[in-house]
């Protein structure tokens, strides 16, 4: 609550008062995430539509959004799907990251030293490019050797279009040590990705429906699938890539 009154105040300077009244209303009901996040919406709006227009005003706004920033107890990312801004609780996001990394089904905590963990790894894809060099050749070798890697980085986004705001883990992998070695398989590996049941994204979507001729009332539906990254069988999915690869 002390969350949402610290945005109702400063949210004065930039903020209609019906905007303010909304935010007024739903202090006292945080959880309704969908009217708070339309607010937020609003006011950012109203914002980049003054911004400009007055410069002392401008000042005083982005100087109020740099305190919200620096606010320890505030998360401000961006949403798992679509463009916006998010402000979180972060004893909330902390919370929900936390639950997420607890699957010991998933995850697997790492009893030994980080720095030697990494040494280890990095020795491993070293020794199988010794064993590939000539096949590849010394400029892709040099490029994919690891050294002086770095653990990856895991953030979460929300996703603000389901119900309680779960939250999508990302690992940020730059610098790690099969970075490289992932970057030079991506385009090696897309083609296989394509097939009569795959759409790039929402325009490839559109054109395809709009060419299906249907007869007769149909139905449409979606279905999702939870944590599908996670739930991935690895050793599965590698068989058919390489499958693929050695037709």
């Amino acid at each position: 609550m002390i969350l949402y009154q610290r945005f109702l105040e400063g949210s004065k300077a930039f903020a209609t008062k019906e905007i303010q009244r909304s935010v007024a209303r739903n202090i006292a009901h945080p959880e309704e995430s969908s009217a708070i996040s339309a607010i937020a919406k609003n006011a950012y709006r109203q914002f980049c539509h003054e911004r400009g227009s007055n410069s002392e005003t401008n000042d005083h706004q982005l100087n109020l959004l740099k305190k919200l920033r620096e606010d320890n107890d505030l998360i401000i990312t961006k949403p798992d799907k679509g463009r916006g801004i998010v402000l979180l609780n972060r004893t909330e996001y902390d919370s929900k990251v936390k639950a997420i990394l607890d699957d010991r089904t998933k995850f697997k905590l790492l009893k030994t030293n980080i720095a030697s963990h990494i040494l280890k790894l990095e020795d491993k894809l070293n020794r199988f490019l010794r064993n590939i060099k000539d096949s590849v050749g010394d400029s892709v070798y040099n490029c994919l050797f690891a050294s002086g890697s770095r653990p990856g980085v895991l953030y979460g986004l929300p996703k603000i279009h389901k119900t309680g705001n779960p939250i999508r883990p990302i690992i940020s992998s730059i610098g790690t040590f099969n970075y490289n070695l992932a970057k030079f398989l991506v385009p090696l590996l897309t083609p296989l990705t394509k097939n009569d049941y795959t759409v790039e994204n929402t325009t490839d979507f559109v054109k395809e429906i709009t060419t299906v001729k249907i007869k007769g009332p149909v139905v449409m539906a979606s279905v999702d699938v939870q944590s599908l990254f996670t739930n991935v069988p690895l050793e599965e999915t590698t068989n058919l890539i390489v499958r693929k690869l050695v037709k």
